[in-house]
């Protein structure tokens, strides 16, 4: 649904705001203990966002978008160094 008012033109958006926030740290081995030059590595973090504002008003109705939520992030994975 697309909102309109009566000259046609879209509703402005209220002030909006937003707060990301993440964290991941990936431990792992700086230099392989056999000389090679792929090493492996873990990931685990967290992640949030926190919104206020942007309510939309038209025609009666009103619309508030949020933004807002948590979640946690895993990974596994392996680098490859290409200089000494």
């Amino acid at each position: 649904m697309e909102f309109r008012d009566l000259a046609g033109q879209p509703p402005p958006p209220g002030q909006a705001g937003q707060s990301p926030l993440r964290v991941i740290p990936r431990p792992g081995a700086l230099r392989p203990p056999d000389g090679s030059r792929w090493h492996s590595y873990g990931k685990f973090g967290a992640a949030a966002v926190d919104s206020t504002g942007g309510m939309l008003h038209a025609h009666d109705k009103h619309l508030s978008p949020t933004y807002d939520g948590k979640r946690v992030e895993f990974g596994v994975g392996a680098s490859y160094r290409i200089t000494t």
